[in-house]
């Protein structure tokens, strides 16, 4: 059952990134229909910093995983994601 708590979860970022930046966007679109949209550029850019972090996080184990490149299986990829989720959570407090 491992596998499906993990198709799950990655089910989850996607659909959160991908519907929810889409409503977003079309909220604002009825919200300023008559006028542009401003956007703090700082912001953005911490935002897109952290998302590109979190994406990097959750594809180095995977890209570990499926090359099968280790020497122990599986204790180098559980160090990787164990370090990486920390590194995150991390990231994620302080901002």
């Amino acid at each position: 059952m491992i596998r499906v708590v993990q198709q799950s979860l990655l089910g989850s970022i996607l659909s959160n990134m991908l519907l929810v930046l889409g409503c977003a966007f079309f909220g604002g679109g009825l919200v300023f229909f008559e006028r542009e949209q401003v956007f703090n550029k700082g912001a953005v850019a911490v935002d897109s910093g952290l998302l590109l972090m979190a994406v990097m996080g959750l594809l180095f184990p995977a890209v570990l995983h499926s090359t099968h490149t280790e020497l122990h299986f599986g204790t180098s990829e559980l160090a990787l994601s164990r370090f990486s989720s920390c590194i995150m959570l991390v990231a994620y407090a302080y901002y």
